[in-house]
């Protein structure tokens, strides 16, 4: 299959990183053009095995070309099950809409092309009326939105690196632009970067339409098992737990108490190691993860009625990082949970004075202050990147900066478990209209590496929620939440916990300019941070007792 000219760009991650392109296709499927219930039509291909059928079927609808056979499905097809590959609507050859936003139609608007094609395929005479999906990435995103449209023949998803919130995670995190991952995606994938990104700025604020790509606003339309897969450090790996709660704890009957998660210490893909960390071969061994088990349980081509995730299968696997190189350190291990999150204890680690990062308040106010120019940036230096240098990189070079404000612990005595999600609490303020604060988790090593952990972005105008801009006033303090999405790390003794604030870090996010919108000329903000028994600043870690 020709691959589209602005794909190209893509070719490289999609091989390395997730296999979404073909190591092989079946030969000759069947091609046909499903119809929508608004006329459209979308190019499908049909992959029977052998056999006299009817076969379960597993579909997978991918904005990257229908004619990219991951081997997942491969296997999948030699254990018996029909494969259905689709152009979702505005690419490849299915039928392109000017009007109509990528993903806008695969969720539960006016049109709903995840649950029409379900339903098609359930009519098929080679079909036994049980379907299933799979996909990675955005053939992932794919499957979550039409889960909340609910067909009645969806029987079981494998769902595998995806966002559960578009707007909120692929686009905007913390209301600051991913500028690095949404413009090269867009470029490569559509082509049309102004439009879509336009669209994207123009529905910012609008919860009627933001709401349309949020699975936590449509959970209890969902019926279907679904397994969540993701990492530590994926694009999407807060979208991957979000997903999952909303399922497992609001889903509707079907969905509800029968998903499951597993989070690795993985990018956007699986992988145990970048330039500088190596975890363990188990890292990449996830128990309890492999398609063909979870599509036979599911959708069990002897007939039989499922009722519930096998007991070997618990709900929840997650990995707990440790300090990679340190023999003997705690963690780097994979361990189960009936639920999630995980039993722990919102900790707040407050800022102090001399730099100092403390389970004690401080008990005099202080004030701290720095000079952020959108046109000098901080450098993106590692994190959950998609093109860019991903994963726990040493931030050290970034953290001398002047721009940057560093917290840290006394060496740690013992060692301190942290799952689940991360947020730092900071009383800020500035001389512009709007700013950004930025916070990032290290683990501090014996050798000086501050190894990051995760991190953040805050837009200052919209602390108070997407419907609510709101400039600052010269000078005036508010609070300011930076949300840092979730992990899961042991601090072994011996190292420091750390926290660097700042007001940017790109192109993992656009610069802001300072002035009190996205455009316009830039300008240098004088930026503070505060801290103080008035204004309690800290970082609030789940610890683990």
């Amino acid at each position: 299959m020709m691959i589209p000219k602005r794909h190209k760009a893509l070719i490289p991650f999609l091989v390395a990183t997730i296999g979404l392109l073909a190591l092989g296709c079946p030969a000759q499927p069947e091609t046909v053009m499903v119809e929508m219930r608004d006329g459209a039509r979308l190019a499908t291909d049909v992959h029977l095995p052998e056999g006299d059928g009817p076969f379960p079927t597993v579909l997978s609808r991918t904005p990257y070309g229908r004619g990219m056979m991951h081997p997942e499905l491969q296997r999948l097809h030699d254990a018996g099950f029909a494969i259905v590959m689709q152009d979702v609507r505005n690419t490849g050859e299915s039928d392109h809409f000017e009007d109509i936003p990528l993903f806008a139609a695969d969720a539960w608007g006016d049109q709903k092309d995840g649950y029409d094609t379900v339903e098609w395929v359930a009519e098929q005479d080679w079909s036994n009326g049980r379907v299933g999906t799979w996909g990675i990435s955005a053939p992932a995103m794919t499957q979550v939105l039409m889960a909340g449209s609910g067909p009645p023949h969806l029987e079981a998803q494998h769902i595998g690196l995806a966002c559960s919130d578009l707007f909120g995670q692929a686009i905007f995190q913390g209301n600051g632009y991913r500028q690095q991952l949404a413009d090269t995606w867009i470029t490569g994938v559509t082509g049309r970067l102004d439009y879509v990104k336009g669209w994207f700025y123009e529905h910012r604020e609008s919860a009627a339409v933001r709401s349309t790509y949020d699975i936590t606003e449509a959970a209890g339309s969902a019926h279907a098992p679904a397994l969540h897969w993701g990492g530590w450090y994926d694009i999407f790996g807060q979208g991957t737990i979000d997903a999952f709660t909303a399922l497992q704890y609001q889903g509707g009957e079907g969905a509800r108490g029968n998903q499951r998660l597993i989070m690795g210490p993985w990018p956007h893909g699986i992988a145990n190691h970048n330039d500088e960390v190596q975890y363990p071969h188990e890292a990449l061994l996830p128990p309890g993860m492999d398609v063909i088990e979870w599509m036979r349980w599911w959708l069990d081509p002897t007939g039989g009625e499922p009722t519930d995730i096998p007991p070997e299968w618990p709900p929840v696997a997650y990995f707990t990082m440790g300090a990679w190189d340190e023999p003997d350190a705690p963690g780097n291990e994979w361990r189960f949970s009936e639920d999630w999150p995980i039993p722990a204890t919102d900790t707040p680690f407050h800022l102090n004075g001399g730099g100092r990062l403390s389970l004690e308040p401080p008990v005099e106010p202080h004030a701290v202050t720095y000079l952020f120019d959108p046109e000098e940036p901080v450098p993106t230096i590692g994190g959950a990147n998609l093109f860019l240098a991903k994963g726990p990189m040493d931030q050290r070079e970034v953290e001398a900066r002047d721009d940057v404000i560093v917290f840290e612990t006394e060496v740690l005595e013992e060692p301190i478990e942290v799952t689940g999600r991360v947020t730092a609490r900071l009383w800020v303020s500035s001389d512009a209209p709007d700013t950004d604060f930025t916070a990032k988790l290290t683990d501090v090593y014996p050798d000086g590496r501050s190894l990051l952990v995760c991190d953040g972005i805050a837009r200052a105008r919209y602390r108070r929620g997407f419907q609510t801009e709101e400039l600052l006033e010269p000078g005036e303090v508010v609070e300011v939440e930076v949300d840092l999405w979730s992990t899961s790390l042991i601090f072994n003794a011996g190292h420091r916990i750390r926290l660097a604030v700042s007001s940017s870090n790109y192109p993992r996010f656009a610069a802001n300019p300072n002035n009190g919108t996205d455009q316009g000329p830039p300008r240098t903000a004088t930026n503070a941070l505060h801290f103080g028994p008035e204004r309690p600043s800290a970082l609030i870690l789940p610890v683990v007792e």
